[in-house]
């Protein structure tokens, strides 16, 4: 830099080449500081979206079992007289089991439409029954259940029975419940509603899961049935055995509330001991069914 303002463009210079560096270290500092500020906040929304989702679901969980609750209590309160008026049961015989034991059971729609002897409280006149059934039934097998039911003295089959059907059965997984695919099917959902408006109504389950309480509450009909916990943990064979003896109901010599390899060892020894004239035993799964 030369001239008379040589020194003062030199000293420019170097000033601005001096706050250039220092405006890129400092803006380096100021980019990564800023990404990760926005990584945190990324993640603390989603954490606090995640929050408040858990929330909401828990608040209609929470809603929904208090409704299905007050359904239940106003059936139980009712059932005395309602048993004797004209009414509508819904008849769902859905498998609500652990969605590893349907993932394994092959036929699973057909497994659950083997109660079509549900059909038979049509015997009582004051009754019409909806019975839901888990793929269309042909108008052979619906002629050949109404000749059925007029042998057994049923008047008015065809005109007290109707048979829904949910219409996206196959639309999703076939270890999916009933009850799953009734309530992912709103055409269906609306027939139901139709038949039961302004008559008595309750549903009548199998063996009863989560979906059959969304079920009652999304109808607003109660369940013939107690919650799924409940229903889960005394439908099993040990459960069964505990209502049995508070009955005090005789029943065969055997063993139950297993939990361990070698208990098991050592009651059917205890057992064998004391039943002597027993030839055989048999070794049954708690929440198992059908021999499996």
């Amino acid at each position: 830099y030369k001239g008379l303002q040589g020194e003062v463009a030199a000293a420019e210079k170097i000033q601005a080449t001096v706050r250039m560096h220092l405006q890129r270290k400092n803006y380096a500092v100021f980019r990564r500081t800023t990404r990760a500020a926005l990584v945190i906040q990324r993640f603390w929304r989603s954490r606090i979206s995640i929050y408040h989702l858990v929330q909401a679901l828990a608040d209609l969980q929470t809603s929904r079992l208090n409704a299905f609750k007050q359904l239940q209590m106003t059936f139980f309160r009712r059932y005395a007289s309602l048993k004797e008026r004209k009414r509508v049961i819904i008849h769902l015989p859905s498998f609500g089991a652990e969605s590893f034991q349907r993932h394994s059971m092959e036929y699973l729609a057909t497994f659950q439409n083997s109660q079509m002897a549900r059909l038979t409280s049509l015997q009582d006149p004051r009754v019409e029954v909806i019975y839901i059934a888990p793929f269309p039934l042909s108008d052979e097998i619906l002629h050949y259940y109404y000749k059925i039911l007029s042998l057994g003295g049923v008047q008015d089959a065809e005109k007290r029975l109707r048979v829904v059907t949910p219409e996206n059965y196959l639309k999703f997984p076939e270890h999916f419940s009933l009850s799953t695919h009734l309530l992912y099917s709103p055409r269906a959902m609306r027939k139901i509603r139709t038949l039961i408006r302004g008559k008595d109504a309750y549903v009548v389950p199998s063996l009863v899961g989560v979906d059959d309480i969304k079920l009652c509450v999304a109808l607003n009909v109660p369940l013939m049935g107690s919650l799924p916990d409940i229903a889960n943990t005394y439908s099993t064979k040990s459960g069964a055995k505990r209502i049995f003896a508070s009955a005090e109901v005789n029943t065969p010599p055997a063993a139950f509330d297993l939990f361990s390899e070698m208990e098991v060892y050592a009651r059917l020894a205890a057992l064998i001991v004391r039943n002597m004239d027993v030839q055989r035993w048999i070794l049954k799964i708690d929440d198992e069914f059908g021999g499996r």
